[in-house]
């Protein structure tokens, strides 16, 4: 009799599991996992005869499957009571901390001394225009090269300070800043996001203060008013963890109390704006794209602070929170994104007539970029 129930309540289950498949509406995207989901396949014989078909069909109904997100949700879950440390992608940390994994495998050495080689053959190429004292480079570690105490045990970790020493050595002829010191003195605080790659805006702040101490300017974080704008963000570490529950972390902006008119302009010129913040995108999953509207090839920002000082700042994304602070300093910031640039960057130097460049990365996308040989 115990049997007889058992088999009628899972098919019941299983009955009902598939009615809910059959009138659940289709999704086109997961926001949870970031990525687009599986659509029906088109039933050709084509299909049928080079077996793609039961392919693509057995991945569109693992993507559409009734309640998945939970499912999904509910096993990571399980795993990580068991003691599984990571998914493959992503460690689950202590303190609710979501830490992309970086192991030395995954770190392609050659592409490192590659990039080394592009920027040093660019520093050669401008430095009739720009004096080598006036080139910059910030390396910015990602939150396993600084807050370690975050990642499970045995994790295993690329070594970003032997990196971050190698660059140092490698640009020895330039104005390199080290930031790690100040992150690592600071690594009790919330200088890394819980669920996303990037640094907060205070941990940018400690950078900036760096870059200020090298350029004999004077601040302190009394300068600013500080806005929490949102504590509902959950970036792209939760996106890859695959779970429907974490910590979400909040952001903040700081406008500096001594206010200096704006004018950004996107693309050379397809769009202009007064404000450094796009506020629609708090409404949306990448909330980090609120800072410098996200990324886009060239940003040209204009100050009403008619000092003459122009610098060119060649980024990744961690940049994005981090130029705000540099926008009352000068009367022109450039910004370039190798990512989406592909224009002569040494040829738009010579023709704005710019005197200083910054490269501002974090230690792991400089190690996987393959963009950064564009500088030729």
């Amino acid at each position: 009799m115990k049997n007889k129930i058992i088999t009628i309540v899972f098919i019941i289950v299983l009955g009902a599991l598939s009615i809910m498949n059959v009138f659940t509406p289709k999704r086109g995207y997961s926001e949870g996992e970031n990525r687009f989901l599986a659509q029906k396949p088109e039933f050709t014989l084509e299909a049928i005869l080079n077996n793609t078909f039961s392919k693509e069909y057995e991945e569109y109904i693992t993507d559409q499957f009734t309640l998945r997100d939970m499912w999904v949700s509910v096993k990571n879950k399980a795993e990580i009571y068991l003691g599984k440390k990571d998914n493959g992608r992503v460690y689950f940390g202590k303190d609710g901390y979501l830490i992309e994994k970086h192991s030395e495998e995954g770190v392609n050495q050659e592409l490192i001394k590659k990039n080394i080689a592009f920027i040093k053959e660019f520093i050669e190429g401008i430095k009739d225009d720009v004096p080598l004292e006036n080139i910059n480079m910030i390396i910015a570690p990602t939150i396993d090269g600084v807050q370690k105490d975050k990642l499970p045990a045995y994790a295993e970790v690329f070594n970003q300070e032997e990196l971050l020493n190698v660059l140092e050595e490698s640009f020895s002829n330039i104005n390199y800043i080290d930031v790690k010191e100040t992150l690592e003195e600071n690594r009790q605080e919330y200088i890394y996001y819980r669920t996303d790659h990037h640094w907060t805006t205070y941990g940018a702040f400690l950078a900036y203060k760096e870059w200020c101490e090298d350029k004999g300017i004077a601040v302190d974080i009394e300068d600013y008013s500080i806005e929490q704008v949102t504590d509902k963000f959950l970036g792209s570490t939760y996106a890859q963890a695959n779970i429907l529950w974490g910590d979400p972390d909040t952001i903040e902006i700081y406008e500096p109390r001594e206010k200096v008119d704006l004018n950004l302009e996107f693309n050379l010129g397809e769009k202009t704006t007064d404000t450094l913040y796009d506020y629609s995108k708090l409404e949306g999953r990448d909330k980090y794209g609120m800072f410098l509207w996200g990324n886009d090839p060239i940003v040209k920002i204009k100050s009403s602070n008619e000092n003459g000082k122009k610098v060119i700042v060649i980024k990744d994304s961690y940049g994005n929170c981090f130029i705000p602070f540099m926008a009352k300093d000068y009367e022109e910031i450039h910004v370039i994104d190798l990512r989406y640039y592909n224009g002569d960057v040494k040829e738009y130097i010579k023709d704005n007539g710019i005197p200083e460049v910054l490269f501002l990365y974090n230690t792991i996308s400089f190690a996987q970029d393959t963009n950064i040989i564009k500088l030729k």
